[in-house]
C-alpha cells in the first residue's frame, strides 16, 4: 500500500468513503452509459490522480480496495461492461457484485506498459433491474481504471437459408442448418507435424526434418520408421474425439504436412507429375469419419505447405537449402493440385467445416528499409500489398471451386497469419478472415482491425490458433472473441509434459538421455536403448496413458471434469491414490515431481481448490491416511471431504510442514472414519503454498 493510502486511511478510518451527498445516480437504459471511474458513490483504499485522456481515473489499486457506483438499471437484461485499464506490468483483477451476490470475475487484465497507458476489456454480464449498488472489489493489484460502459447486448446473429454445409452467410459462419455456429476447437499440434518444442527437443532442432534426421541417425532407419508409424496410430483416435466432445469442444482442426500425402518436389520421379501417398488420405478419410460420429466438425489445416511457407521452419519444416513455397513455381503448382485433389475427395462431406489453406504464412516479399526490426520484415509484418500471397489465394481458390462449392475456406494473412494488409476483398462468397492470437494482450484494440475488415467486406471471422498461455489469459481470449462472435480454436490437444495445451504426455525418464545427446551434452547412448524409449514415447501418446491438464479445459470451455463415469477403486487393503489418476480437480495442476519413482504432483494454481479421487469402502471404521506433500515455506491448510458438494469434513485441517524445496517431499498422516460405501474422497485445499504427490489410504486392524 502506499503511502498517500496509509494516510488518508489514517485520516478517515477504514472505509475512506465519500460522504453520501457525493453520490451520483446513474441510470441505465437502451442507450449507452459511460461511467467515470471517479465518480464512484463509495470506495476503501482508492487514490484519484490526472488522466492523460482527461479527467481523473482512479490509481494504484491494491488488493483488498474496492470502489462502488450507484446504478439504475431499467431492465434485467445481459449487458456488455467495457473497461478502459492500463498497466505497468500486466497485473489485476477484480470481482464485480451488487448485494445480491457475485455478478462476474475478471482474472487477467492486459499489460499496457504504463500507468498512463490505456486499453480497453469487455465482458458480458447480466444486470438486475432496479437500483443496484455495484462494487468493483481488487482481487490482484497493479492498475489503473478510467471508466466503465454499459450497453446492452444486441443479438445481430440471423438464421440463414439450410446448405447442408458449414458456410459464411453475410458476418456469421452458419451451420448446415443454416443456424449461426460458434465454432470451438482444439488443434492437433504434434501430430502430422511435429514441431520440436512440442516434443521437448527444441534445443537441438528447428524444424520436424531436423529432428527426424537426429533420431533415425540415432535408432536406423527403419526403426525411425516403426516409432514413426507408432506415434500416427496413437496420438489421435476415436477415443481422443470423445474426450474432445467431452471436454466442451466442438470441432477439430487437423494441421497436414503435404509430405503425408505427395512426395518433395526434389524427389518426383517424374518432374512435374505428382505422387500421391493413398496412406495419407486413407488416416484423413479415419479422422474426419471419428470426429463426424461424435457429432463434430473437422476443419483441414495445411499445416506445412510443399518447400515450406514461412522462415520460421518450426511452424513450416522450412529447409533454406532448398527452395521455399515462395521460391519455386513448382511448390506453388503442387500445393495448388494437393488442395484440389483434398476439395475433390471431400466436396460432399458436411461434418468438414472448412479449408484453412495455409497455416501462418511468415514471409517478407518486399523490402522495408525504414524499419529497424528486420526479423519482423523477413517475416513479412510489414507488407503493404502481400501480392504473391493474395494471387496464390486466388489461384487456389479457384482450383477448389472447380471441384467444390460447398465448403467455407479460411484465409490468414502474413506474418505468421495476422497481416492482412492487400489480401482483401476476395472474390468468392464462401470464405473468413482467419487470424492467430499468441502473445497479445486482450483487448478491444487487439481484435479492431479485424472486426473492421469483417465490417467492410462483410465477412465472417475465426481465430484458427492460440494458446502457450497461463490459464486466465485464455479465458480471457476466449471470453473477448466470443463477444464479438468470433469461432475459436486453441492449440494443442496434446503436447509433451506441459501444463498449457489440453493434454499433457509425461515421456519415460530414458528421453533426457537421448535430448541430451542430441544436444550436444552427454555421450550416444545405445541405438536399442535409444529406440526403446522412442516406442515408450509412442505409447506415452495414447488416450489412457496421457494427463488432462483440467484447469486449462475449464478455462476454454467451463467444463470442470466429473467422476460420474468413474470406477471406483476399492479400499479393504492398502491403496495407494495418485494425485494424476484424480477423477476430477479444481485450481490444480499436474507437474512431473523429482521424487524417485513419483510420478507426478499436483500444485495449486490458485489458493483454494480440490481433487476427487472416486472409492468404495467395503469396511467402514478407522482409515490410516498418509500424504505425501511438499512446501518451499510451509503451506495448506487442506482436509479430507466427502463428495464435492456439501461434503462432509473426515479428518482434521492438516499442514504441510516445511520442506525446503517444492520437489523435497515427505509424508504426513492422521486417521479418517469412513462409512462403508461408494463416494468421493475430496482433498480439498484451504490454502496454497504446498504440493500433493500422493494418498495412502489403509484399514485400521
Amino acid at each position: 500500500m502506499s503511502a498517500m493510502k496509509k494516510l488518508l486511511l489514517w485520516l478517515f478510518g477504514s472505509k475512506a468513503s465519500p460522504p453520501s451527498s457525493r453520490c451520483p445516480q446513474f441510470q441505465l437504459d437502451s442507450a449507452t452509459l459511460r461511467i467515470d471511474a471517479a465518480a464512484y458513490c463509495k470506495c476503501y483504499g482508492v487514490n484519484v490522480e490526472p488522466s492523460t485522456e482527461g479527467g481523473q481515473n482512479v490509481a494504484s489499486l491494491d488488493k483488498g480496495d474496492w470502489l462502488s457506483w450507484e446504478l439504475n438499471v431499467k431492465k434485467a437484461d445481459t449487458y456488455l461492461i467495457k473497461y478502459r485499464v492500463s498497466s505497468l506490468d500486466g497485473h489485476g483483477a477484480f470481482e464485480l457484485s451488487t448485494p445480491l451476490g457475485t455478478l462476474a470475475v475478471k482474472e487477467h487484465l492486459p499489460h499496457t506498459d504504463g500507468w498512463q497507458e490505456w486499453a480497453t476489456v469487455i465482458q458480458e454480464v447480466k444486470l438486475p433491474a432496479g437500483k443496484n449498488s455495484l462494487t468493483m472489489k481488487v482481487t490482484q493489484g497493479g492498475w489503473n481504471i478510467r471508466w466503465l460502459e454499459f450497453s446492452r447486448k444486441v443479438n445481430v446473429n440471423s438464421i440463414a437459408a439450410p446448405s447442408g454445409f458449414v458456410r459464411a452467410d453475410s458476418k456469421q459462419i452458419v451451420g448446415p442448418d443454416g443456424v449461426p455456429l460458434l465454432l470451438k476447437g482444439i488443434g492437433l499440434g504434434g501430430f502430422m507435424i511435429q514441431e520440436p518444442y512440442l516434443m521437448m527437443q527444441q534445443r537441438s532442432a528447428r524444424s520436424q526434418w531436423q529432428m527426424f534426421e537426429q533420431i533415425a541417425g540415432l535408432i536406423g532407419k527403419d526403426n525411425f520408421n516403426t516409432y514413426r508409424q507408432a506415434w500416427l496410430d496413437n496420438y489421435f483416435t476415436l477415443e481422443d474425439v470423445k474426450q474432445a466432445k467431452k471436454a466442451g469442444f466442438n470441432s477439430i482442426r487437423i494441421p497436414l504436412h503435404y509430405n503425408l500425402f505427395t512426395l518433395p518436389i526434389e524427389e518426383e520421379p517424374i518432374a512435374g507429375v505428382d505422387t500421391w501417398l493413398e496412406s495419407g488420405f486413407t488416416r484423413l478419410d479415419q479422422l474426419i469419419a471419428w470426429i463426424a460420429s461424435e457429432g463434430m466438425y473437422s476443419i483441414i489445416d495445411l499445416h506445412a505447405a510443399p518447400g515450406g511457407q514461412g522462415l520460421d521452419s518450426n511452424i513450416s519444416d522450412y529447409d533454406s537449402s532448398k527452395p521455399s513455397l515462395w521460391e519455386s513455381d513448382e511448390n506453388i503448382r503442387k500445393t495448388i493440385a494437393l488442395w484440389k485433389r483434398l476439395a475433390a475427395r471431400y466436396a460432399k462431406e458436411p461434418s468438414i467445416a472448412g479449408y484453412d489453406l495455409l497455416n501462418e504464412p511468415n514471409w517478407g516479399f518486399s523490402d522495408a528499409s525504414d524499419v529497424s526490426d528486420t526479423s519482423l520484415v523477413a517475416h513479412g509484418c510489414f507488407e503493404q500489398t502481400n501480392l504473391p500471397l493474395k494471387n496464390f489465394y486466388k489461384d487456389v481458390i479457384a482450383a477448389i471451386r472447380e471441384v467444390d462449392n460447398n465448403h467455407l475456406i479460411y484465409v490468414q494473412g502474413n506474418c505468421w497469419g495476422n497481416n492482412h494488409k492487400g489480401i482483401w476483398p476476395i472474390d468468392d462468397d464462401n470464405i473468413a478472415l482467419s487470424f492467430h492470437r499468441y502473445w497479445v494482450e486482450n483487448t478491444i484494440e487487439s481484435i479492431e482491425e479485424y472486426i473492421d475488415l469483417r465490417s467492410l467486406h462483410n465477412i465472417p471471422l475465426w481465430m484458427g490458433e492460440s494458446g502457450e498461455h497461463h490459464n486466465n489469459w485464455g479465458h480471457a481470449a476466449v471470453d473477448l472473441l466470443e463477444i464479438y462472435g468470433i469461432g475459436w480454436s486453441w492449440w494443442s490437444w496434446k503436447k509433451m509434459q506441459s501444463n498449457s495445451g489440453v493434454l499433457s504426455i509425461y515421456p519415460p525418464a530414458g528421453y533426457q538421455t537421448l535430448l541430451d545427446y542430441w544436444d550436444n551434452s552427454a555421450p550416444k547412448p545405445n541405438p536399442t536403448y535409444a529406440f526403446n524409449i522412442m516406442m515408450q514415447i509412442a505409447e506415452a501418446a495414447k488416450i489412457n496413458n496421457v494427463f488432462p491438464n483440467h484447469a486449462t479445459i475449464k478455462a476454454l470451455t467451463g467444463v470442470v471434469p466429473s467422476c460420474e463415469d468413474t470406477v471406483p477403486l476399492t479400499v479393504d487393503t492398502r491403496v495407494r491414490l495418485e494425485s494424476e489418476n484424480a477423477c476430477s480437480m479444481l485450481n490444480a495442476a499436474h507437474e512431473k515431481t523429482d521424487d524417485v519413482g513419483g510420478g507426478l504432483n499436483i500444485w495449486w494454481e490458485k489458493s483454494e481448490g480440490w481433487i476427487s479421487h472416486k472409492i468404495k469402502i467395503v469396511q467402514p471404521g478407522t482409515y490410516q491416511a498418509r500424504y505425501r506433500v511438499a512446501s518451499l515455506g510451509g503451506g495448506g491448510p487442506f482436509q479430507i471431504e466427502l463428495n464435492q458438494v456439501g461434503g462432509t469434513p473426515a479428518g482434521q485441517p492438516q499442514y504441510p510442514p516445511v520442506t525446503g524445496s517444492w520437489q523435497k517431499f515427505t509424508t504426513i498422516e492422521e486417521t479418517l472414519q469412513l462409512p462403508q460405501g461408494e463416494y468421493e474422497l475430496v482433498i480439498r485445499a484451504l490454502a496454497g503454498g504446498w504440493n500433493l504427490n500422493w494418498i495412502e489410504l489403509a484399514p485400521v486392524t
